[in-house]
């Protein structure tokens, strides 16, 4: 589809004069000022007056600075103002009376944050755990024991400006004769990952049957599955020309996707979580999950469990 081209605009101006030139401070508060006019505040002039600093009016409507984005004037500017370090603290004293925040601050005020369970599943020895580890912690272990029932760890992640992660991996153990609990261990859980080994043609023959489980116990809110990624592990363990290609077998069984992975190498994990958190986060936005609340005031709850908030931090525990 074509754009149809906008007219030209006739350029009044005389070749002497020149637009005016903003700094990138005067752009700043003029886009703050412009996107929180309804905000009820008082007059800029009225306010300093009350505080006995109508000094300043005058410098201040010159750079378009009202009490909106007042709060984001640094000190380097306030020096081009010539705003005293007195004034300076009086004035921030004064917006804080008001409970007006930086923009960095007010921000982070709306941020939201999700909790997204995600469970690990294979045969024993497929590397479950160590995988785990190292997107968690960043470390690799060859002394891992079987994992006895389920573990679990909490990544923390910035997933961008708007939008903090906590990502739950439940590492379920591979042994047959905990297949009972599974149930109980896929509850509320809204990703998985099918892990098998590289090098045992056996643990790949029973990743349908994984899938089957996870399908059969744990499903979306609309009653359809759950996004499952299917990873080949231990990458390093085979030839530099080993290929191997399952995008076929992907689409034929469901799968989202499936990634080579090493957790001793570290390469393939941290692009199979993205993955299969962008996948999460996007079916939270369909299904518009009703517990959704400011970071300031509470965390999204994707599984109606709450997790301390943090930057970016891991933990671990076992049931």
């Amino acid at each position: 589809m074509s754009i149809p081209t906008p007219p030209q605009r006739i350029n009044t101006r005389s070749n002497h004069e020149e637009s005016p030139q903003h700094s990138p401070k005067e752009e700043k508060f003029s886009k703050r000022m412009n996107d929180e006019k309804s905000a009820k505040l008082p007059d800029i002039h009225t306010w300093l007056k009350s505080l006995g600093l109508e000094c300043y009016v005058h410098s201040f409507k010159q750079q378009n600075i009202d009490l909106h984005s007042l709060p984001d004037v640094d000190d380097e500017h306030f020096k081009e103002l010539g705003v005293t370090v007195g004034h300076r603290i009086k004035i921030r004293k004064a917006l804080s009376d008001l409970q007006i925040k930086p923009q960095e601050e007010a921000d982070l005020d709306q941020r939201m944050e999700y909790v997204c369970k995600v469970i690990v599943v294979g045969d024993i020895g497929t590397g479950k755990t160590s995988l785990i580890q190292r997107y968690t912690k960043g470390t690799f272990d060859k002394g891992y024991k079987a994992t006895i029932g389920v573990d679990f760890c909490l990544k923390e992640i910035t997933w961008n400006k708007t939008t903090n992660v906590s990502v739950q991996l439940w590492d379920i153990a591979g042994q047959e004769r905990f297949a009972n609990l599974t149930r109980m261990y896929y509850k509320e859980a809204k990703g998985a990952f099918v892990v098998f080994d590289v090098t045992r043609d056996r643990t790949f023959e029973a990743v349908l049957k994984w899938k089957a489980d996870i399908d059969q116990k744990v499903t979306l809110p609309n009653g359809q599955v759950i996004p499952v990624v299917l990873l080949a592990n231990k990458g390093d363990l085979v030839d530099k020309n080993y290929e191997i290609n399952l995008d076929d077998f992907c689409r034929e069984h469901g799968f989202k996707k499936w990634f080579l992975t090493s957790a001793k190498e570290n390469y393939g994990v941290n692009d199979a979580s993205e993955f299969l958190v962008e996948t999460m986060l996007a079916n939270d936005k369909i299904f518009s999950t009703p517990s959704v609340r400011d970071l300031g005031k509470g965390k999204v709850d994707l599984n109606k469990k709450n997790a301390t908030p943090s930057d970016r931090m891991s933990s671990c525990c076992s049931f």
